[in-house]
């Protein structure tokens, strides 16, 4: 039988570390969003200040019509291998760091799959047909206030908080 409990217990089968069901409210943090917009504050990042990424950001029944719940979920890929100590990739000064999610597989493209099976899985576990989609921070959504409501985790460089949205 589904039930919030099995998601979260199929999410952590497919990789992943925390996961958090949210309403599709607009987030409490909107009306900061949009002052922030209004001050000029995304400096070239032209793309956050499209209206139709604000209208987006007021209402995910734009973006998924009859939306009523956010899967988010959260993905440690600082758990890769590194090279070792004495490798020249650490050790030689001429080389810049590089960080530590960037020495895997891109965790956009890991995660966009995981998330795919685990819409795969819910539609399998409830018998419905389900609209959804994934996004793997490309969505036009102010998530940090979703997911710290419901996942309780600090964003700290290991951590990629994504997006599923479920008609359920």
């Amino acid at each position: 039988m589904f039930s919030a409990k099995s998601l979260k217990a199929q999410a952590a089968a497919l990789g992943f570390n925390l996961v958090g069901i949210a309403p599709a409210d607009p987030s409490p943090r909107l009306d900061s969003y949009l002052d922030w917009i209004a001050q000029g504050m995304h400096g070239e990042m032209g793309y956050m200040a499209r209206p139709d990424r604000q209208v987006r950001r007021r209402d995910l029944q734009v973006i998924l019509p009859g939306v009523r719940s956010i899967i988010m979920v959260a993905l440690d890929y600082h758990a890769l291998v590194l090279p070792n100590a004495e490798s020249d990739a650490l050790t030689d000064p001429a080389r810049g760091r590089i960080a530590a999610y960037a020495w895997g597989q891109d965790y956009h493209d890991v995660m966009l799959a995981s998330l795919e099976r685990l819409a795969v899985w819910l539609q399998d576990a409830t018998g419905h047909q389900i609209a959804h989609r994934v996004y793997v921070d490309t969505g036009a959504v102010l998530e940090d206030s979703a997911s710290s409501a419901k996942i309780r985790c600090s964003f700290i460089p290991t951590v990629a908080v994504t997006f599923s949205w479920a008609n359920f």
